[in-house]
């Protein structure tokens, strides 16, 4: 049995202390993250815009990473044809906090931990299997905590996330395995063993029509009572994969987990 395409991309985790506070310093790390760690690695074409590797369907997107304060990180997100899908910001609160990257060619999640709370920020590219990588071109996708006026929206969770599909912006997106009075019921066996699922995501083909347009790189749907930091192991084929559940805000009662070994 061969690995779904969806875990058989590169994956890379990082835990930064950011002992000054400045987000500037998160720029610098993920930096060392994405243009040096990362193998196929990322690019810098310009300061702080890093571009995803290109993939033989010729398949990528970009980020920019932009300082607005000490606390205050911006990412804008956009996908091939150089359409901005979202952006989005956190803010990290007082220092010191703790930058978690995780990334791979496919993927970057950012997360900021400090004794306020937490903040995330992601983009990345759906893997489109059965069907061949670029067989549509809705596959990019971004989220993060606040909106570009630092507004707490709940535009992005577990289920939502942005893309320049035709419904010109956010929507609840993901596959929710559960019913109307049965949050989740699909994440447990029979004998209350949990179940970790590819999350598998939707895209609006016309203004009222959506379809499945692919799955995340490296992310699983876990029960929503793994809290934020938990390291989880996912059996994948003959291994067992290390996954460490994110700070996304739960949706249908669920939280995704992003592999980290």
């Amino acid at each position: 049995m061969s690995t779904l395409t969806c875990f058989g991309s590169s994956y890379y985790y990082k835990e930064y202390l950011i002992a000054s506070g400045d987000v500037a310093d998160a720029i610098v790390n993920v930096r060392t993250e994405l243009l040096t760690r990362n193998n196929p690695a990322w690019t810098e074409p310009s300061g702080g815009l890093f571009k995803s590797p290109v993939d033989a369907a010729g398949r990528f997107c970009d980020v920019l990473l932009t300082r607005i304060d000490q606390q205050t990180l911006e990412m804008r997100v956009r996908n091939q044809l150089g359409a901005t899908v979202c952006t989005r910001r956190w803010q990290a609160g007082t220092s010191p906090w703790y930058l978690r990257v995780f990334s791979g060619q496919f993927h970057l999640h950012l997360e900021a931990w400090s004794a306020g709370g937490y903040a995330h920020l992601s983009a990345g590219l759906f893997d489109q299997s059965p069907d061949a990588q670029g067989a549509h071109p809705l596959y990019v996708y971004g989220g993060g905590l606040l909106s570009n006026v630092n507004a707490n929206d709940g535009y992005s969770n577990v289920s939502r996330c942005f893309m320049a599909d035709y419904n010109g912006g956010y929507a609840d997106r993901v596959a929710a395995y559960m019913t109307g009075s049965n949050s989740n019921m699909c994440l447990y066996h029979m004998n209350g063993a949990k179940i970790y699922r590819p999350v598998e995501m939707y895209a609006y083909v016309s203004s009222t029509t959506m379809r499945i347009a692919g799955r995340k790189y490296q992310y699983v749907l876990c029960t929503a009572d793994l809290w934020y930091g938990t390291q989880i192991q996912v059996p994948i084929d003959n291994v067992s994969g290390t996954f460490m559940v994110t700070c996304l805000p739960t949706a249908f009662g669920a939280r995704c987990a992003i592999r980290i070994a």
